[in-house]
C-alpha cells in the first residue's frame, strides 16, 4: 500500500530480476494477441490492451485473466491503442483514422477523426491519453504534431508542431503537463497545459539515460516518467525534471523480464509498471520497489550526523526502510533480495513512516 503522504519517488531499481507476473501468449483466441499495442490501467488496476491485429481491446485483471473483450467497429488495417477516461475507453484507431469512445459497458459511444492535416484531420495516429478535465490527447504521429480534442471530439489546439517529429505516445501529468515521445528526435519533450515547450531530455544510443527509439509513455501521480524504450529493449525512468533513475527489462523471449519490442507502459496503484511487448506479444508488470524523494532519507541501520550527504550503497537486501527518530538512525523491514546498486541521498532530521 502507497504512503499518501508520499512525496515524489524516485524508482530505485537498477536490474531488477523478478517481475510479479506476465501474461499473453501469441494467436486470436481469448486471451491471445497478436502484435499487441498500448495499454492503459483503470481505477481498479485492471489492465486494458489494445490487441492491434486482431482489431479488439482486451481487459485483464491483474492476475492476467481477461475480464472482457470488445472489437472496434471496422476491420481496417492499422494499429489500436487506448486511454481511460472518466471511466470510459478512448481507442486510436489508426487504420480508420479516427477516434473512437466506448462506454463502462463496452457499448460504443462515438466517434471522430478523419484522414488528412488540417484541425481535427489524423494521419498514422497512434497514442493518445485524457487530462482531467476530460481533454483528449491525439499523436498525431505523420502530421508531427499531437492534436487536443473535447470528449465530444472537437478540435481544441495542436501542440509540438513546430518541434515534434513523428510523436508516439503522449502522457498528461496530475498538474496538466504534457509528456511525449519525440520517436524521430530521440527524445521526450514536455509541454504545459497550453502546448507550451517547458524542456525536453535527450541523447541518442543504448546506454542508460539515453534513447534509440523511445516509445511508450507513463506517469505516476508524482509525475515521474516512465518510458518503453522500443529498440534497447527495456524501460527506463525518470523524475518529473528528466533526471535519469533507473531502467530494467533486457532482450529475449525466453525469460520473464526479457522483451523483444517495449511497446506501451502504464502505472498501477501500487507503483508497479506494466510493459506491453508488442513482438512476444505479452504484458509484463514488474515490481518496483518505491521510495519518498524528500522526507524520506534512511539506509540500513545507519545513522548520520553530516546535514546532507551523498553515499552509493550496494543493495543486496532491501525492500522497506525507515526513519526511526530524528537523528537519522534507521531500520531495515522486511527484506528482499534485489541484486542492484542505489545511489541515495541521506539527510538527517527526516520523520518518514512505513510504506
Amino acid at each position: 500500500m502507497k504512503n499518501p503522504n508520499a512525496s515524489p519517488i524516485s524508482y530505485l531499481v537498477e536490474s531488477l530480476k523478478s517481475i510479479r507476473r506476465y501474461f499473453g501468449t501469441e494467436g486470436n483466441d481469448v486471451g491471445q494477441m497478436n502484435c499487441v499495442g498500448g495499454i492503459c490501467s483503470t481505477a481498479s488496476d485492471d489492465i486494458v490492451v489494445a490487441d492491434t491485429d486482431n482489431h479488439r481491446i482486451q481487459i485483464f485483471d491483474v492476475n492476467g485473466n481477461v475480464k472482457g473483450v470488445f472489437w472496434s467497429e471496422g476491420k481496417a488495417e492499422g494499429q489500436l491503442y487506448c486511454v481511460t477516461s472518466r471511466g470510459r475507453i478512448v481507442t486510436s484507431d489508426a487504420g480508420n483514422r479516427r477516434i473512437q469512445i466506448f462506454d463502462k459497458q463496452e457499448k460504443f459511444v462515438r466517434e471522430f477523426g478523419s484522414k488528412g492535416s488540417g484541425y481535427g484531420e489524423l494521419n498514422n495516429h497512434i497514442g493518445v491519453a485524457t487530462d482531467d478535465r476530460g481533454l483528449i490527447y491525439v499523436c498525431d504521429r505523420d502530421n508531427d504534431r499531437v492534436q487536443v480534442f473535447s470528449e465530444e471530439g472537437k478540435f481544441v489546439r495542436e501542440i509540438g508542431s513546430e518541434s515534434l517529429k513523428l510523436p508516439a505516445y503522449v502522457s498528461v501529468t496530475s498538474n496538466g503537463r504534457v509528456v511525449v515521445s519525440d520517436v524521430g528526435n530521440h527524445r521526450v519533450q514536455v509541454f504545459d497545459w497550453y502546448g507550451r515547450h517547458l524542456f525536453h531530455f535527450e541523447m541518442e544510443g543504448e546506454n542508460k539515460g539515453q534513447f534509440y527509439t523511445p516509445t511508450g509513455i507513463a506517469t505516476d501521480e508524482h509525475g515521474n516518467i516512465i518510458v518503453g524504450d522500443e529498440a534497447a529493449k527495456r524501460v527506463q525512468v525518470f523524475m518529473s525534471d528528466g533526471e535519469f533513475v533507473s531502467c530494467f527489462g533486457s532482450e529475449g523471449s525466453s525469460e520473464p523480464g526479457q522483451m523483444l519490442v517495449a511497446t506501451g507502459v502504464c502505472v498501477l496503484s501500487d507503483g508497479g509498471i506494466a510493459a506491453s511487448d508488442s513482438c512476444n506479444n505479452k504484458v509484463q508488470i514488474f515490481c518496483v520497489t518505491t521510495f519518498e524523494r524528500e522526507r524520506f532519507r534512511a539506509l540500513l541501520f545507519h545513522s548520520f550526523n553530516s546535514p546532507l550527504s551523498m553515499m552509493t550503497v550496494h543493495v543486496h537486501a532491501v525492500l522497506q526502510l525507515m526513519c526511526k527518530n530524528a537523528s537519522g538512525s534507521c531500520i531495515a523491514q522486511q527484506l528482499e533480495q534485489l541484486h542492484c546498486v542505489h545511489t541515495i541521498l541521506v539527510r538527517d532530521g527526516c520523520e518518514g513512516q512505513p510504506m
